[in-house]
């Protein structure tokens, strides 16, 4: 029976993986559009600065600590998580959790009371 239960969740898991991530070199009708589309890294700004456009979060980001906005712009612009946060800026996971935690609270609190 482990082995048939094993087998069912390794199947369920399969599935959800294939169906979250297609491949679409398989379906001839997007192949065109993703020949023509190229995904540039360098052409995104590193800094989540850049990509605030609403003056209230631009005001409220610009008060949090260097160290939290350099953990909100990894987590949120890089798609980096915790562990690899904390591992390019040398300190704890927890650390990194920390401090992203109380700079989505204080951004929060800030444009709340703001707006």
């Amino acid at each position: 029976m482990f082995i048939y239960y094993n087998s069912i969740n390794y199947d369920k898991k399969r599935r959800m993986k294939d169906s979250r991530f297609p491949l679409t070199l398989d379906n001839d009708e997007n192949l065109e559009s993703i020949l023509l589309t190229t995904y540039d890294a360098e052409s995104v700004p590193p800094n989540l600065r850049d990509h605030i456009t609403d003056h209230s979060l631009y005001q409220a980001y610009e008060s949090l600590s260097v160290q939290q906005q350099k953990i909100l712009s990894f987590a949120y612009v890089q798609a980096l998580n915790d562990k690899e946060i904390a591992g390019i800026l040398g300190v704890s996971q927890q650390n990194v959790s920390k401090h992203r935690l109380k700079a989505l609270t204080k951004l929060r609190s800030l444009i709340t009371e703001g707006g």
